[in-house]
């Protein structure tokens, strides 16, 4: 937890690749804690 009392925000594990980036979880949260940034694709 934080100095304020929440739990810091985690990605279950094994779903690492499935943000679809539609940013509602920065609409949702409080005091807009989380935020979401784009990742550089890294072709194999």
């Amino acid at each position: 937890m934080n100095a304020k009392g929440y739990h810091f925000p985690v990605v279950a594990a094994g779903k690492e690749n499935q943000c679809a980036n539609c940013e509602f979880c920065t609409i949702v949260c409080p005091e807009f804690a989380i935020f979401t940034r784009e990742r550089e694709v890294v072709a194999r």
